[in-house]
């Protein structure tokens, strides 16, 4: 009952906290889509110091359709260690993965050298620098691929029916591409601007088992593995065939692989020469 002279009150509705039972149903739902392995993944970024886009939506212009990336994450270092003469930008374009079944990387324990060939599979852009071969050398000394001292060559998932699409390679795919535009992208850097190195790397992120598969004396032998680089190309008509090396890393080991990937910024920053000579469009 309103009194005369009293002022009107609405009705309003205030949110109210989701009933326990609505809360276990939502946070079981999050984890059978893969959504909570997301969140624990951007986290795990935000905490070693990277910077992650609030949209991961980006073109494919080979499939000529919009696609949302996981995770597309920068980073820059700390801001007193960036030279003023000199730009080191790492960025990760990644994909989350959630699995109850095991993935297998075939391991043909080929030699690897750490060298300037082997940097060629990463995406790295160095530009008026001295050194740049150096640098390269040092960003691929802290991939998969060095640390573990070979590349596999393929992805079996485990109990996969063989009809079943391959998310692996959907994601491989994704991931590589994005990866191989941004990386095109640094043809139009205006020539005379500052020194610059930038790395642009495909990284996927398992939320479950990871395994490396080889032959020892004619026998298939398994090991449970934290991390893998994989070589990947695409060998079809409108796309970049170049091959290059994707990390996989287990969602537990990813702050250790950032702790790697954050060492190789620091060891470009200290030691990538700029190129100190000026043209007269620069005086």
């Amino acid at each position: 009952m309103v009194m005369d002279g009293a002022p009107s009150v609405e009705a309003k509705s205030f949110p109210m906290p989701p009933s326990d039972n609505l809360k276990d149903r939502l946070l079981d739902d999050l984890a059978k889509s893969g959504f909570a392995s997301e969140l624990r993944a951007a986290e795990k970024f935000k905490t070693a110091g990277w910077q992650l886009t609030s949209s991961g939506q980006v073109f494919d212009s080979v499939d000529n359709v919009s696609k949302e990336l996981d995770i597309k994450a920068w980073y820059w270092g700390l801001p007193k260690a960036q030279p003023t003469d000199l730009l080191v930008s790492f960025e990760i374009l990644g994909e989350v993965k959630k699995t109850e079944k095991a993935w297998i990387v075939f391991d043909p324990s080929g030699p690897i050298q750490v060298d300037r060939t082997f940097a060629d599979k990463l995406l790295i852009h160095s530009h008026r620098l001295k050194n740049p071969d150096f640098v390269a050398v040092k960003i691929a000394g802290q991939t998969s691929a060095a640390q573990t001292h070979w590349v596999g060559t393929g992805i079996h998932e485990a109990f996969k029916k063989p009809n079943a699409p391959s998310r692996w390679f959907r994601a491989f795919q994704k991931i590589s591409r994005f990866a191989k535009t941004r990386h095109a992208d640094m043809s139009l850097f205006p020539p005379h601007a500052p020194a610059l190195v930038t790395l642009f790397h495909p990284l996927l992120i398992l939320d479950g088992q990871l395994f490396a598969a080889k032959i020892e004396s004619d026998e298939i032998c398994l090991r449970e593995i934290n991390e893998a680089a994989v070589q990947f190309s695409e060998a079809q008509p409108d796309v970049n065939d170049k091959p290059i090396h994707v990390d996989v890393v287990t969602l537990n080991f990813l702050p250790t692989y950032l702790a790697r990937i954050n060492k190789a910024h620091v060891i470009v920053t200290e030691k990538a020469l700029p190129d100190d000579r000026r043209t007269k469009t620069e005086d």
